[in-house]
C-alpha cells in the first residue's frame, strides 16, 4: 500500500473511532451511529478523489448520498431522493466537462482509440476510466466499472495505475519505450489491478506492500544488463495487484 493510501485508511479508522466516542458522549443526539460513520467515510472518499485524482463526478455523487441521509435534518424534505441525486450527478458531470475536458477522460462502451503527440503514442481503451499523458507521465485509473488500456507506442517516464471501484487491466506493448529512470506506481483500491509488461523489459522492485502477485520470479530475471529497465512501486488496498509478463 502506498504511503498516501495508508494515510487515508488511517484517517478512516480514526474517524470511526471518533464517531464511536461521539456516540458514547451523546454528541450526535438522536442520529444513528451508522449514519454518522457512513457520512464521515463517504466525505473522506470524496475529498480523496477531489484532491488526489482531481475527479468531480464521484465526490459530488457521494455528497448527494450524504445529503439524502440527512435530508430531514437539512430540512430538504420537499426534495425527493431522486432529485437530490440527479442534481449531484448533473453538477459532477458539469464540473468534469469544465475541468477535465480534453485531458484524456475516456467513457466508452467499446474500444476507443486515443492519440497524443506529446506522449508520442496511441492506445486503445475498453470500459470506463481515465487516461492522461503529459510528457511521458501517464495516469490510468478506473471509475465504478472495469477499465482496460492497451498501450502501444507510448514513451513512458512515469506510469501511475490505480483502481477505484472497477478493475483495471493494462497491456503494455513492445512498441512502447522507456525514458531514463522510468518508474511505475501501481496500486489497487476496491478492485484488482493486472498489468502486463513486455518480456524484454527488466523489472526492478523498489517497494512492495500488501497482496502483490507475480507470474514469474522478478528476482531471477535472465535479461541483458542493457535491457530496458522500469522500477516498480506496488501496493494493494482491498484487492490484489497482479504483475504479468507477455
Amino acid at each position: 500500500m502506498k504511503k498516501r493510501d495508508s494515510v487515508i485508511f488511517g484517517i478512516a479508522l480514526i474517524l470511526i473511532a471518533v464517531a464511536i466516542l461521539g456516540e458514547g458522549l451523546n454528541l450526535f443526539g438522536s442520529l444513528p451511529l451508522l449514519k454518522v460513520i457512513l457520512s464521515l467515510l463517504m466525505g473522506l472518499g470524496a475529498l480523496y478523489d477531489l484532491f488526489f485524482h482531481r475527479r468531480f463526478f464521484r465526490p459530488l455523487v457521494l455528497m448527494g448520498i450524504i445529503v439524502c441521509l440527512f435530508r430531514a435534518e437539512l430540512k430538504l424534505l420537499s426534495l425527493s431522493y431522486f432529485v437530490i441525486i440527479l442534481i449531484a450527478v448533473l453538477l459532477g458531470l458539469g464540473l468534469e466537462m469544465i475541468f477535465r475536458g480534453g485531458k484524456g477522460h475516456v467513457l466508452s462502451k467499446g474500444f476507443q482509440t486515443f492519440s497524443d503527440s506529446i506522449c508520442n503514442g496511441y492506445g486503445k481503451f475498453e470500459g470506463e476510466g481515465n487516461y492522461s499523458c503529459t510528457d511521458g507521465n501517464i495516469n490510468i485509473d478506473s471509475g465504478f466499472n472495469p477499465f482496460t488500456a492497451y498501450l502501444t507506442r507510448e514513451s513512458i517516464r512515469t506510469l501511475n495505475i490505480d483502481s477505484g471501484m472497477g478493475a483495471v487491466t493494462v497491456y503494455i506493448g513492445d512498441g512502447c519505450t522507456l525514458m531514463s529512470g522510468a518508474t511505475a506506481n501501481i496500486s489497487s483500491g476496491m478492485a484488482p489491478v493486472d498489468v502486463y509488461f513486455p518480456s524484454a523489459w527488466r523489472i526492478q522492485i523498489q517497494s512492495q506492500d500488501g497482496n502483490v502477485n507475480y507470474d514469474w520470479d522478478p528476482l531471477n530475471e535472465r535479461l541483458p544488463e542493457d535491457a530496458p529497465t522500469i522500477s516498480l512501486n506496488v501496493g494493494s488496498g482491498m484487492a490484489p495487484v497482479n504483475i504479468h509478463r507477455q
